[in-house]
């Protein structure tokens, strides 16, 4: 039906103070699903939710949000958005849009051509660009409504180097990449996944955001960007990554999934995995490379480790 229900008073406070006289719709004060009105005409198929903000997909390729609007993450001059409202066409180039992610106070969405659009909180790298001022929104009082001066960041904006983002490049299909999220099927059932497991990696998603850093697998390479305090840019350093990179120690990997927490992160890959990544059993025992002139050196170094 693409019903959305909503639940949990968390954003009624912030509503009822960036909202005054407004009365707040029911979902935003409910303890029990309730149905998020003002979608009533469309049809959702993905829902998302940030920190303070929420959102929704529809088949028509629209995006709706509703929330806080703090950051600049809702593309709106409302400070806070009771209702779903739709982002504007214009803002992605009047293309549709076909998937969407959150970070906690940023979001991330591909259109159709596969162009990849950030907008929201960007002090940490979280955009992957760089802004001429990292200024937030500065609420002021008009006719009794909360209104802000647009930031720079809460405009949807492409990030080139990213088009294409899910997508395989043409020498890369054997690798275990390809249009539309799906990994060429022989390399799944080489992996011995069954028809209905092989549907679930198919339908996986190769661009995820943390609370503040991101991943996104263009042509079989990851790519990291964002908050890097506790390294989960994967680049061996604690500094912010402003623009997309590619993760070097998984550079000769075939990436299928990536994954965020808010201060980790996660990649699936195919084998054969990069050698400095390769898990050797703790048990086992390997062989010195002497081991053929001196087998009872041999032999004490197996009891040694018994």
């Amino acid at each position: 039906s693409g019903f959305v229900f909503q639940w949990g008073t968390g954003l009624a406070s912030s509503g009822r103070r960036l909202c005054p006289g407004q009365t707040l719709p029911l979902f935003l004060t409910a303890k029990e699903p309730s149905r998020v009105t003002g979608l009533e005409n469309s049809k959702a198929i993905c829902v998302i939710a940030g920190s303070d903000h929420s959102a929704a997909l529809t088949d028509a390729g629209e995006l709706y949000v509703w929330g806080s609007n703090k950051h600049g993450q809702l593309a709106t001059q409302a400070a806070f958005l009771p209702m779903p409202q739709k982002i504007e066409a214009r803002c992605f180039q009047n293309e549709k849009v076909t998937a969407v992610w959150s970070g906690w106070t940023h979001l991330v969405a591909q259109t159709e051509t596969g162009k990849v659009f950030t907008w929201g909180r960007a002090d940490y790298g979280q955009l992957g660009r760089k802004l001429e001022s990292h200024e937030g929104c500065k609420p002021e009082k008009r006719d009794s409504f909360l209104l802000c001066s647009r930031p720079q960041n809460s405009t949807p904006s492409s990030l080139h180097c990213l088009t294409g983002a899910n997508e395989a490049k043409p020498d890369q299909a054997s690798a275990g990449c390809s249009a539309g999220l799906v990994p060429p099927q022989e390399h799944l059932i080489r992996m011995g996944l069954a028809s209905e497991q092989r549907l679930k990696f198919s339908q996986s998603r190769k661009v995820s955001c943390g609370s503040e850093h991101n991943l996104a697998v263009i042509g079989g390479a990851c790519y990291s960007w964002g908050w890097n305090e506790h390294g989960m840019c994967g680049d061996g350093t604690e500094a912010n990554v402003w623009t997309p990179k590619p993760v070097q120690v998984l550079q000769l990997s075939s990436g299928l999934l990536v994954g965020c927490g808010s201060g980790h992160s996660l990649a699936l890959c195919q084998l054969p995995a990069h050698p400095a990544l390769e898990i050797q059993d703790p048990k086992a025992t390997y062989p010195s490379p002497h081991a053929a002139e001196d087998p009872e050196s041999q032999e004490a170094m197996d009891k040694e480790r018994n």
